[in-house]
């Protein structure tokens, strides 16, 4: 999170982001000054607007941008409703990041899976050490710089983290979770890097996990995709899906639904789907 004092400030950050998405909130009176600048910005998701005075015509503002989400009385309104659609957009309609194993690339796959496995599985101990511990912290600390509720977990993960609890963690949905589904998506290596211990942890949790299961475990995950992904899929059925990234899911199906058909996909072209998951 970045706070601006001018909008030439604003204006400049702007065009330095190329990759990843912002979500951005700004009050009625600078925002009639920033926006016909930033709107059509391509990473610029969303728009969350506060009134700071009463001559100011809402209804003509989201007739003429359309990636405004609402127009709210109060900063802070403003604000929730921004942090609960960044999680949203976090855990139902990020991009997919997958591949398709075809008898094309199945050789080639099955080296990069097994290389995969050879990384995830090393011993956490050999490289979870202070120095290691620090940098993660000082990275997650310099993505959200200001925000003090994220500020204020990432206190609790320094005090409290053991690698052994690592799932639970990533599952709380906080910085954790955005800050690594967003690397994987951007294939960003530098942030990977620094996480690498925290996505072993993570993977050593769910394999000790697995290892307890006494039964088959079928699971469901709710997901925004594209027309385009859907379509993908359709055309690829009976095939291997890899994906990179971390796949949450939930034993209840009518939870998943019920979750699903309450939120409304940010990108209004999405489609709701749900994977039906038999573990092995």
């Amino acid at each position: 999170m970045k706070i601006f004092e001018s909008n030439d400030e604003c204006e400049k950050e702007f065009k330095k982001i190329e990759n990843g998405e912002i979500f951005f909130i700004v009050n009625c009176v600078q925002g009639l000054l920033l926006l016909p600048k930033v709107h059509d910005h391509k990473q610029l998701h969303s728009i969350y607007m506060y009134h700071n005075r009463d001559n100011v015509d809402m209804n003509q503002i989201e007739n003429q941008y359309n990636k405004i989400r609402g127009i709210y009385d109060l900063f802070s309104t403003a604000k929730r409703y921004l942090e609960d659609d960044v999680k949203i957009h976090t855990d139902l309609d990020d991009p997919m990041i997958m591949d398709i194993v075809t008898e094309e690339n199945n050789l080639e796959y099955q080296e990069q899976f097994a290389l995969f496995l050879k990384i995830v599985n090393v011993n956490a101990k050999d490289i979870y050490d202070s120095q290691t511990r620090d940098r993660l912290i000082e990275t997650y600390l310099e993505y959200y710089e200001g925000n003090d509720s994220e500020i204020s977990f990432i206190d609790e993960f320094a005090e409290s983290y053991k690698p052994e609890t690592a799932i639970l963690w990533y599952m709380r949905g906080s910085c954790l979770h955005r800050l690594l589904s967003r690397a994987f998506i951007d294939q960003d290596m530098s942030v990977l890097i620094d996480m690498y211990s925290f996505i072993v942890d993570i993977n050593r949790n769910i394999k000790k996990q697995s290892m307890n299961q006494s039964s088959k475990l079928r699971v469901y995950r709710g997901q925004f995709i594209s027309s385009e992904t859907l379509s993908l899929l359709k055309h690829n059925i009976n095939q291997i899906i890899t994906m990179q990234c971390f796949f949450s899911a939930q034993t209840s199906r009518d939870e998943t639904v019920n979750i699903l058909q309450s939120i409304e996909p940010i990108n209004k072209t999405l489609k709701r789907i749900i994977f039906q998951i038999d573990t092995l």
